[in-house]
């Protein structure tokens, strides 16, 4: 795995030639940062992994690393997990908007055609830093009823009727 951005010893990237993740990439991220870098937070208690369709997460290998490292895996419905992920509620919405608004601020007398990974990075940095303060963390646990606990939030939401569009064409 690749260390990036010297003064955030937190982040890492690793890039695959598909753009999308595989299990090698997986595994190594899942071993590499999550396992390591959530240990110190639950100092030997059981930890709970959410997850949907990645096949690294199932396989034997994995398994055996889970239950050595006290993580209990919870796979969800599909299409079901971002309900439960107060990141996806309350915080990449903003990172969105600042993204864009700084790309706007620094590029608005010239034209780009392209922006390299060390540039992104550092743009991408200064608009997480503006999206992700204490206020939008603390209402996106609010909105997924995580804090204060209100699981009717999470209920309401999967048992909303779901319109085809086939009703909606033969109506």
């Amino acid at each position: 795995m690749k260390h990036i951005l010297d003064h955030n010893p937190l982040s890492y990237i690793i890039m695959s030639y598909n753009r999308w993740i595989d299990n090698a990439i997986g595994l190594k991220w899942f071993t590499k940062v999550f396992v390591p870098k959530t240990i110190p937070l639950v100092e030997g208690r059981w930890r709970l992994m959410l997850f949907n369709r990645h096949l690294f997460y199932i396989t034997s290998k994995v398994i055996c690393i889970y239950i050595a490292n006290k993580i209990i895996l919870l796979c969800l419905p599909l299409h079901s997990i971002h309900l439960l992920q107060p990141l996806d509620i309350s915080l990449f919405g903003p990172l969105v908007s600042f993204y864009k608004s700084i790309i706007r601020a620094t590029y608005k007398f010239g034209y780009i055609f392209s922006i390299n990974k060390l540039v992104f990075l550092d743009l991408y940095l200064k608009a997480y830093e503006k999206a992700f303060i204490m206020k939008n963390i603390e209402s996106s646990w609010m909105k997924v009823g995580l804090l204060p606990f209100n699981p009717p939030l999470v209920i309401d939401a999967l048992l909303k009727p779901v319109i085809l569009i086939s009703e909606i064409v033969s109506t």
